[in-house]
């Protein structure tokens, strides 16, 4: 079970399968995860997936081809902001925390137990340059 919040203001609670916190629309080998997602708008997108059942589940799978999750496929909450908040309320289930590929593990330093995670987009931070 996790709790989470966009902008301060909470948006879902409840039992999750997998959390995606987004900045574009596509990611392992184009799947779509949203497809309304813009890395230029200054906000990310929370993706919350929890299991709806078989037929549910299915239509999930389905779903991530066109990234419609906005459309209200079973078990998919999807919100946007600008600093998005985790916790996690299940003390005897630690996920893995995976970054950009990179599997982080479920703790923080000298092996705590990570509880609270938070992103927050910082626009204009990175500049990139093209030809």
């Amino acid at each position: 079970r996790v709790k989470t919040s966009i902008d301060g203001k909470p948006c879902y609670e409840g039992p999750i399968q997998s959390l995606f916190v987004l900045n574009g629309r596509y990611n392992a080998g184009g799947a779509c995860w949203d497809s309304d997602a813009n890395p230029w708008d200054g906000s990310a997108t929370l993706l919350a997936l929890h299991r709806a059942g078989p037929f549910g589940d299915l239509i999930q799978t389905s779903t991530v081809a066109t990234g419609n999750f906005q459309q209200g496929a079973p078990g998919a909450h999807l919100f946007r902001g600008r600093v998005i908040e985790l916790e996690l309320l299940d003390e005897h289930h630690h996920p893995l925390l995976e970054l950009d590929g990179d599997l982080q593990g479920p703790s923080g330093r000298e092996g705590e137990m990570l509880k609270k995670i938070r992103w927050e987009v910082l626009p204009g931070v990175v500049s990139l340059c093209s030809d």
